[in-house]
């Protein structure tokens, strides 16, 4: 089953902005123009990263694509999850 349209552009925004974000290996903490950078991507992340936690918790918004399953022996993921 697909995603719901929101949390699949949700999900890829925040994808996006992971990218802008450098390597450990370039990261230069000294760099007050990359720490800034990386300051906004993060903040930016977090406040879509909220989204996508208000859209989970909101009931029946992702459909039973995120949902546990109930099963007589308790709960296990669903299985288009893996």
């Amino acid at each position: 089953m697909p995603l719901p349209p929101e949390l699949q552009r949700l999900m890829s925004r925040y994808c996006q902005l992971a990218q802008l974000l450098p390597a450990v290996d370039d990261f230069d903490a000294t760099d007050s123009q990359m720490l800034t950078s990386a300051r906004v991507t993060l903040t930016e992340m977090a406040a879509v990263k909220a989204e996508i936690d208000e859209f989970l918790a909101t009931p029946g918004a992702a459909g039973s694509v995120c949902a546990p399953q109930r099963t007589s022996g308790g709960s296990r993921r669903n299985q288009s999850h893996g």
